[in-house]
């Protein structure tokens, strides 16, 4: 598995300071060079500028070396995806590649798929991504913003867990939403709801895709919602075989993911089984929250699933949550992962 620390991050978007002398692009067990801009040149100045020329250098690369025609369409990334497959299956068989070799490859493959989104929905390439450490440059569009030099970096040093192709479609998904609903009245329940409903979605297709198992939101679904769980805990933390390991900003992106869109799916059985209701607002909490309120009585899934994968505890997990709340769900004021509330 590739490894790569995080402080080289910033010198992938600091050209004019400090330039990455030379890219590669592997392409059926070949390396081959591509040139940096010239420091100071005007690619290297303005950051749509510098998106765009990597991405079209990538292009006249792939077709004059392996006659790859990249047309920035939808159909193009598979082709990407492809060719990231090929140069992740060629790390993992001939040794890890250095760190700002694999920089180097997602500012370009990245360059490349942010500008396949950009065209596609109008949006812009920006450099102030929130909450990103380390930093890196996103495409924002309808207030949404995809990062995918980071999708790209996890892709190659992760594999095909971190689709690239999966990402971008996630995200078009989450553009589409907010496009469709701007017009909308804007109430925090509707949001909140289709949110929890898309997570969960993405929970179900996680479930069959990376672990071969269904969720289909009924009470028995809840064992392999636990298995999923225990399996996403282990890979957090490393006790699984060396090969399978996950660097630090693989663990944190699964942590977060697992804790989201698990935690959604366990929200949902509480709706569908149990007659319960997203809701965002908790009465005397100062935490923001999303939680799911059944006959009076307020659960928060989310926080269930964030436990069972960051610290897992005999006395919590999503089947014994469930069964809890089906247990009390008449009972005013009372719980959230076993802790009162007033």
């Amino acid at each position: 598995m590739v490894r790569g620390g995080q402080e080289n991050w910033p010198q992938l978007y600091s050209l004019t300071r400090n330039p990455l002398k030379l890219h590669f692009l592997a392409h059926n067990g070949r390396v081959e060079p591509i040139s940096e801009p010239a420091i100071g040149s005007p690619e290297a100045e303005a950051l749509p500028d510098r998106m765009q020329s990597h991405a079209s250098r990538l292009v006249r690369f792939a077709w004059k070396k392996f006659g790859l025609r990249l047309d920035y369409s939808d159909a193009s990334l598979t082709e990407v995806e492809n060719v990231l497959d090929a140069l992740q299956r060629d790390f993992v068989r001939k040794g890890p590649k250095s760190n700002a070799t694999i920089l180097g490859l997602s500012s370009y493959f990245g360059a490349y798929i942010g500008e396949v989104l950009r065209r596609k929905h109008g949006g812009a390439w920006t450099a102030e991504v929130p909450d990103l450490n380390p930093p890196s440059n996103g495409v924002e569009v309808a207030g949404l913003i995809f990062v995918p030099a980071r999708s790209t970096y996890l892709r190659l040093t992760e594999g095909s867990a971190f689709s690239v192709r999966a990402l971008c479609q996630k995200f078009e998904e989450a553009v589409s939403q907010r496009c469709s609903v701007r017009d909308e009245p804007a109430t925090g329940v509707k949001r909140v709801r289709e949110f929890a409903h898309n997570c969960a979605v993405q929970a179900v297709d996680d479930a069959k895709k990376k672990f071969d198992l269904k969720l289909d939101y009924t009470e028995a679904s809840l064992e392999f919602l636990e298995t999923i769980l225990s399996r996403t805990a282990d890979l957090v933390a490393d006790r699984v075989p060396a090969t399978q390991r996950l660097t630090d900003q693989g663990k944190m992106l699964l942590k977060a993911e697992g804790a989201l869109n698990y935690g959604a799916y366990l929200g949902e059985i509480l709706c569908k089984n149990l007659g319960g209701s997203w809701q965002d607002i908790v009465p005397g909490s100062e935490v923001e929250r999303i939680v799911v309120v059944a006959g009076g009585a307020w659960f928060d899934p989310l926080e269930c699933t964030r436990v069972s994968i960051v610290s897992p505890r005999e006395d919590i997990s999503a089947k014994k949550f469930y069964f809890h709340a089906k247990k009390i769900a008449q009972v005013d004021g009372v719980i959230i992962c076993g802790k009162k509330e007033g």
